[in-house]
């Protein structure tokens, strides 16, 4: 409290004495050095020796000596503790940063910022919450650190507006919700049974975007700090910008999407015949591939192989296209090029090239009899063996200028038929399980 060095001859008498109940009455002496740093005391040097008024002036002045000595070395090891935890924190942030740069959809920013959360910040676990624009309602997209017991509860938690307005005090700060706070939650909306400290830290983005991490408490009785809270911030913030470039991402995609159809409806203007057959072909695509195990990018590829599998018809000559009757060998070569001109047309972009080789080999067989390279088996890649088959059955199904649609049912035979020859005997199964479950509509 003063910064004074103090000695007590006769410890037991002192007047600053405090007995400890259980120990024995021992005749003592103590010499109490503070650790001076600046004007600072950052702690004290005490010792102690048996026996009455055991310490002298010189005893004071050499362990001032050292505690001056020791103070220097302890603040110098503080400061670089300080420096080396700061370093930590920005190489975590700068970690969380340069992998939201890798994703582009909403559950996978979620999914990254909480794997950073556990590493800055003491917490038994952390949920992402996201406005829903229209019923103005947070509904829980991610969570981690919880326990099985905690998932059924946790699955489809939404919390009405009213709620959420309730005790989210600021939408721009983060703040922390007191365990007395939490406890005044309704129980449904709660993520765990005991009351423990809560940080919310809120997310704004662009134009509207509204969400906030929850993150809990390690254990009942720990409180969140100052440094806690910048923290929170920072994750919040990164995440935030990462979450509205995702946003961008999706409406540029569907801009694009928008676009490829616009483009390949420009084909089909050649082809009356086929009026919306892409689109169709590609909903039957995704339908098939979904329930074959793809999911994410391998969709959004496969979709776009369906609506481009036919874009090299654009080189193809429009008599040829509308013949009513059966080509001939040069136009039938002619025909058999469109694959091929229409990996050409994609060449050129570079984010199409994932999609390049399923147009190349959507007309491609399974015994290795299609064209352009007669590929055959699994060298046809996946997604354009589920193209085949959705373009073959919408094909048989639609009015052709040369004959009138079949009934669905005579297209279900026919592919079973040619399933291990023309089809892929899998991709054949799943299309009529889901054709017959309802689950594909065509029209």
């Amino acid at each position: 409290m003063t910064g004074e060095s103090y000695y007590t001859p006769d410890a037991e008498h002192d007047p600053y004495a405090m007995d400890i109940p259980g120990t024995p009455s021992l005749e003592e002496s103590i010499l109490a050095v503070p650790l001076r740093y600046g004007d600072r005391v950052i702690g004290v040097v005490v010792l102690s020796k048996l026996g009455i008024d055991q310490f002298d002036e010189e005893d004071m002045r050499l362990l001032e000596a050292l505690a001056s000595n020791a103070a220097v070395a302890f603040e110098n090891a503080r400061l670089l503790q300080v420096e080396h935890e700061a370093a930590e924190v920005s190489a975590a942030l700068l970690q969380l940063s340069q992998a939201l740069t890798r994703v582009h959809e909403t559950g996978a920013v979620l999914d990254e910022a909480l794997k950073a959360v556990p590493a800055l910040l003491a917490c038994s676990g952390a949920s992402a919450w996201i406005r829903e624009p229209e019923s103005g309602e947070f509904r829980l997209i991610r969570h981690s650190g919880y326990g099985p017991e905690f998932q059924s509860r946790l699955r489809g938690m939404a919390v009405p507006p009213e709620i959420a307005e309730r005790f989210l005090r600021s939408v721009e700060e983060p703040f922390v919700m007191s365990p007395g706070e939490v406890a005044q939650v309704p129980p449904e909306y709660r993520v765990m049974e005991d009351f423990r400290e809560a940080l919310i830290a809120p997310m704004r983005w662009e134009p509207e975007g509204l969400g906030a991490f929850v993150i809990v408490g390690s254990d009942p009785g720990s409180s969140f700090t100052s440094r806690d809270l910048g923290l929170s911030r920072g994750i919040a913030d990164i995440t935030s910008l990462a979450l509205g470039n995702a946003q961008r991402f999706v409406e540029l995609e569907l801009a694009y999407v928008s676009t490829v159809e616009a483009l390949a409806n420009a084909v089909e203007a050649k082809d009356e015949y086929t009026s919306d057959h892409c689109r169709a072909l590609a909903e039957m695509s995704l339908a098939v591939g979904t329930e074959m195990g793809l999911e994410g990018e391998r969709l959004k590829i496969l979709e776009l192989g369906a609506l481009f599998h036919d874009i090299g018809k654009i080189g193809v000559a429009s008599d040829v296209i509308r013949k009513p009757g059966p080509l001939t060998a040069a136009e039938r070569r002619e025909m058999n090029r469109h694959p091929e001109v229409g990996a050409q047309i994609l060449a050129p972009v570079p984010f199409l090239q994932p999609v390049r080789p399923i147009v190349e080999a959507s007309h491609e067989r399974w015994d290795g009899g299609g064209y352009p390279h007669g590929l055959a088996g699994e060298e046809i890649p996946l997604e354009s063996r589920i193209v085949f088959v959705c373009d073959a059955f919408h094909a048989m199904t639609t009015d052709r200028p040369y004959r009138a649609a079949l009934p669905e049912k005579e297209a279900i035979r026919r592919l079973k038929l040619s399933s291990g020859t023309q089809f892929d005997p899998s991709v054949v199964e799943v299309f009529v399980r889901l054709h017959g479950q309802g689950d594909i509509h065509f029209h």
